[in-house]
């Protein structure tokens, strides 16, 4: 690589890493409840080496009736040891994260033997991405796994990979697992890829790291029994509606159709099949985004048109190239199984279960740029790069400009403050909080800091709902009701969300 190049890669990574940490810690303006959930978690493992349930030096760390992995919790009880207990730090573990993936995707296509401006462009691409942006910028452990999975993955593809960095490859994937459960879900069929990639008929190329992979998977696989099955909730072999949906659909045959259509293979195929080409559709990439307000703008999805319209012809040709070198057949098929995790969830397509496929993705743009005739190529790649800069700048100015003022109305601004406010002026009375989705406990048990002996000494969870759901009841001198009508006599300060904004009032 020669030097101007590593600039060129250096000078990328750093614009990466300016946009995903500038004004990190306000916007968003807040942590959402999953950010949290992980952040005082953190705090009472760093105080106490236990979790919100008490429960010591925790695997799956149970929050909401919600499990959660121990990576990033861990992460930040390290991390609240050296820096300030803040909302920065909290999502510093994840723009490293982000900021590493840059650097990483560049050695990614080097190993599929793609030039280097080809490389550089798709770092380049990573970097300004939207969803790599947008998902930096908040704690979310799906954004680390990603990194440290695509780290595995490289090394798995290596021009002369060896039974060194397959060991390393394994350790990575192991790491990647215990920060968030889709590596552990796409194992099988990274193990399956990696198989028929090497040859089938040469198992020494991949009995040793394939029986490494299986290990870790067989042994994270029991020791997360409990968060997979807590996950399997979500799913839509677990829905309710779906479920009487696959009831109504059996009997809609009758005979010998009814056992070849009519059952629940067939049904869920039906369910599963739509899922699956959605996820490439426009709408979800690059227009309008899953049903989740946390996941992208309220304006802008995940990928830009170049972006997308590369990945679509870069996939037909990958998928071209694939029928006759097997290396290209791997990320066929990683691409193709990244999507597992995200079409069997009810609410797909589904962006944090997706991150590896959207990655993927708009790394078979690549593909594109080798049908160019070498002549032309450094005027269309110069074109190329000048159309992602015009739409990242719009991005930037939607998201920098506009999001400060339309974030989601879920987060609920201004809790940090005035919960502060309210704590400094009434810590002497009893206070209710008008908290009726549940979550508004961790949130104040988190921006007021609150020492661990306190929270287990005083915290009331409510009794799990249908799905499990273990909701704050009381926490110190704070009830969590559902409605103003709940307040007790004696609680003679009331806070509540009304008109878009927080308010007090006093009785």
């Amino acid at each position: 690589m020669k030097k101007n190049h590593k600039l060129i890669l250096a000078f990328i990574i750093f614009i990466g890493f300016l946009i995903r940490i500038f004004n990190l810690s306000s916007l968003p303006l807040i942590l959402n409840r999953d950010e949290a959930a992980l952040a005082y978690n953190g705090l009472l493992i760093s105080q106490s080496a236990k979790d919100e349930f008490a429960k010591s030096w925790p695997l799956t760390l149970e929050s909401f009736g919600d499990y959660k992995l121990p990576g990033y919790p861990y992460t930040l009880a390290i991390l609240f040891k050296i820096l300030p207990i803040n909302d920065f730090t909290v999502r510093l573990p994840s723009v490293l994260a982000g900021t590493l993936l840059i650097f990483i995707s560049y050695f990614l296509a080097r190993n599929f033997k793609f030039s280097i401006k080809q490389s550089l462009f798709f770092s380049f691409l990573i970097a300004l991405g939207p969803i790599f942006i947008f998902y930096s910028r908040i704690a979310f452990e799906a954004n680390v796994a990603l990194t440290l999975f695509v780290i595995s993955i490289t090394l798995l593809t290596l021009p002369k990979s060896n039974l060194k960095t397959d060991l390393w490859a394994g350790v990575i994937t192991f790491i990647a697992i215990l920060f968030y459960n889709t590596p552990l879900l796409l194992l099988p069929f990274i193990i399956l890829a990696l198989i028929i990639s090497r040859g089938i008929k040469k198992p020494q190329n991949w009995l040793p790291v394939a029986s490494l992979l299986t290990f870790i998977f067989i042994i994270m696989f029991m020791g997360l029994a409990g968060i997979s099955s807590q996950k399997s909730g979500i799913t839509i072999f677990s829905d309710e509606t779906i479920w009487t949906e696959s009831v109504t659909h059996y009997n809609s045959y009758t005979g010998i159709s009814q056992k070849i259509l009519g059952n629940k293979i067939v049904f869920y195929i039906t369910k599963i099949w739509p899922r699956f080409f959605e996820s490439f559709s426009m709408h979800f990439l690059v227009t309008g985004g899953g049903t989740h307000p946390w996941h992208n703008l309220p304006t802008h999805a995940h990928l830009y048109y170049t972006t997308y319209f590369l990945g679509l012809v870069g996939l037909l040709l990958l998928i071209f190239k694939s029928m006759r070198d097997k290396k290209h057949l791997f990320i066929l098929l990683i691409l193709i199984s990244s999507l597992a995790p995200s079409v069997i969830t009810v609410d797909s397509p589904h962006a944090t279960r997706s991150l590896l496929f959207i990655y993927l993705l708009t790394f078979t743009g690549l593909y594109s740029l080798t049908i160019i005739r070498k002549k032309y190529f450094k005027k269309i790649l110069s074109l190329l790069v000048l159309l992602v800069i015009l739409e990242s700048s719009r991005y930037m100015y939607l998201y920098f400009g506009k999001y400060p003022a339309t974030q989601p109305s879920s987060l609920k601004i201004g809790y940090p403050e005035l919960i502060n406010e309210v704590n400094k002026n009434h810590s002497d009375k009893n206070i209710a909080v008008i908290d009726e989705a549940g979550f508004q406990y961790i949130l104040t048990a988190w921006y007021l800091k609150i020492p661990s002996d306190e929270f287990f000494s005083t915290i009331i969870k409510q009794l799990p709902d249908r799905i499990g759901f273990k909701y704050g009841q009381q926490l110190s001198n704070y009830h969590f009701i559902a409605h103003p009508d709940d307040r007790d006599e004696a609680e003679t300060v009331l806070v509540e969300w009304i008109d878009n904004r927080w308010q007090v009032r006093q009785f």
